[in-house]
């Protein structure tokens, strides 16, 4: 179905007929979405894991999330 459509119900849950939509002149709705992703590449994660070496880390480790006081993931 329809992802989007028009209606007279402030709550939306009510959809306003397609033909009663163009008769009155109203719009097709389109959504259009860019999506932007970043990323490390492997050379960055490496960077990291030689400063948290440098620093007395085990890079494998939860040490620094415990050091910064982050919250802990079960790996």
């Amino acid at each position: 179905g329809e992802t989007f459509y028009w209606s007279f119900d402030p709550q939306g849950v009510g959809r306003l007929p397609e033909d009663t939509a163009e008769e009155l002149g109203l719009p097709d709705i389109h959504f259009h979405a860019f999506v932007d992703g970043k990323f490390w590449t492997r050379d960055h994660y490496n960077i990291i894991r030689q400063f948290h070496l440098a620093k007395g880390f085990d890079p494998t480790s939860q040490d620094v999330a415990i050091e910064l006081g982050y919250p802990l993931v079960d790996v």
